[in-house]
């Protein structure tokens, strides 16, 4: 039987660094946040904390080396951060949805029918789209991407949207105001939210 997956926000190397900042650390109190609905990393900053206790109840403190003391440095910029408020992701995705369903009101005035006939291939072509997106960012590892959710579905969505054009000149029914609501809009949103729900991807967890 496999081992369950842990959550990988909080790396255990990590873990006594944190212990270490100080409260009014924003780093610190960000990883608080996380601990306070993530019982693994809540684990592990625990045994930093005691690790921190043991080491300080040493009378000589231990040299550290420097390549120990950049790796650590490295990895404390890694931690993520919770941001609060609208950030520039969360107006891109304003954005993109205003875009969206503007390119539906450009085309679909000649036809009124729904024609779900040519739904599924203009949701599959909408998703190549996104594949050819986030492919070469998952090849990549970009984590700066992967580790934010909501850059996640701004990522997906930019695919989805590059799908919505394409299907302007290869579905027949582009035309048609309720096919493309139903079909290309609604692709577009349902990628995007599939991007925000990434934090429940266990995969996306490896980078």
């Amino acid at each position: 039987m496999s081992e369950p997956t842990r959550c990988e926000h909080i790396r255990p190397e990590l873990a006594l660094i944190v212990a270490a900042l100080d409260e009014a650390d924003p780093t610190r109190r960000a990883v608080l946040e996380h601990t306070a609905v993530c019982a693994d990393c809540r684990a592990l900053l625990e045994e930093g904390q005691a690790m921190l206790q043991l080491l300080d109840s040493y009378e000589h403190a231990c040299p550290v080396h420097p390549r120990l003391k950049a790796r650590i440095l490295n990895s404390v910029a890694d931690v993520p951060q919770r941001r609060r408020g609208i950030g520039w992701e969360h107006i891109a995705l304003a954005c993109g949805a205003a875009l969206s369903a503007w390119l539906a009101w450009f085309d679909g005035h000649a036809r009124t029918g729904l024609y779900p006939a040519h739904g599924p291939l203009c949701l599959l072509w909408e998703l190549l789209g996104v594949s050819l997106v986030l492919g070469p960012v998952a090849w990549l590892k970009q984590k700066a991407v992967w580790r934010s959710p909501t850059r996640i579905a701004l990522t997906a969505m930019s695919g989805a949207l590059l799908g919505q054009l394409w299907l302007r000149y290869r579905c027949p029914s582009h035309d048609a105001t309720l096919h493309v609501l139903a079909f290309h809009v609604t692709g577009v949103l349902l990628i995007a939210l599939l991007g925000v729900a990434a934090e429940l991807w266990p995969w996306r967890r490896s980078y």
